[in-house]
């Protein structure tokens, strides 16, 4: 007849022991999380370099689009300067600039590769500048002819008009491109924040393990598998 005074089991038959179970999370458990906080270390710094990658394609934008802003200013001054004084040295720029502008929304539509927003952007520029471009060829071209005085300040005002809207489609084209290097610089900052700090938990919570398992197997007999790694040499024994 059993024993009504022995102590109860301490664990289910056919559970493994308790102290497997606390060595297989010393073993798997703090190299997993030590192994999680540095994976999204490396995604963090993937994504950095994205970021700068990103910020380089946008200045480069920019500088594009102040280029071209610059040629086609410089036509319309020419333009104007030939009106005005009759002198063909003028009308250099204005020759020049619709090479020059067609090279830059070039490079800008490259630049925009597969962005929907940014090739609308684009491709409202190239069709503003073209825009100008025309009117200041037909402004010469008509001064040429001997277009009438009284004409003169409309077409000259027409042309101003098509480089300002120019000059806003191009704006928008910049900041658009400012502010997508803003947001995805914000971005990389909390990543990297989000980053460090599972990095730090990971690391606090591998050292608490440790110490813990430490604490419990203190004095407590190692696994047979794992016994042999602390059994002395035979060289050492006495």
């Amino acid at each position: 007849m059993p024993d009504a005074t022995a102590a109860p089991p301490t664990s289910l038959p056919g559970a493994a022991p308790p102290h497997a179970l606390r060595w297989l999370l010393l073993v798997v458990g703090a190299p997993t999380l030590v192994l999680l906080g540095g994976a999204l270390a490396v995604g963090g710094a993937a994504r950095a370099r994205a970021a700068t990658e990103e910020a380089a394609r946008a200045r480069q934008v920019v500088r594009t689009v102040d280029a071209l802003l610059l040629r086609l200013v410089d036509a319309d001054a020419g333009a104007r300067g030939y009106v005005a004084t009759g002198d063909a040295r003028f009308l250099e720029p204005t020759r020049r600039a619709r090479g020059d502008v067609a090279w830059g929304i070039g490079a800008l539509r490259r630049l925009a590769g597969d962005d929907g927003a940014a090739v609308e952007r684009v491709a409202a520029l190239e069709v503003r500048t073209a825009a100008a471009l025309d009117h200041l060829e037909a402004l010469v071209r008509a001064e040429g002819g001997g277009r009438r005085a009284e004409l003169r300040a409309w077409w000259l005002a027409q042309g101003k008009a098509r480089v300002d809207a120019a000059r806003e489609a191009a704006a928008a084209l910049s900041v658009a491109e400012e502010r997508r290097v803003d947001a995805d610089a914000a971005a990389a900052r909390r990543w990297d924040r989000l980053v460090r700090l599972l990095a730090l938990l990971a690391a606090v919570a591998a050292a608490a393990l440790g110490a813990l398992l430490h604490r419990t197997f203190a004095g407590a007999a190692l696994p047979p598998s794992l016994a042999v790694l602390g059994s002395p040499s035979p060289e050492r024994r006495v």
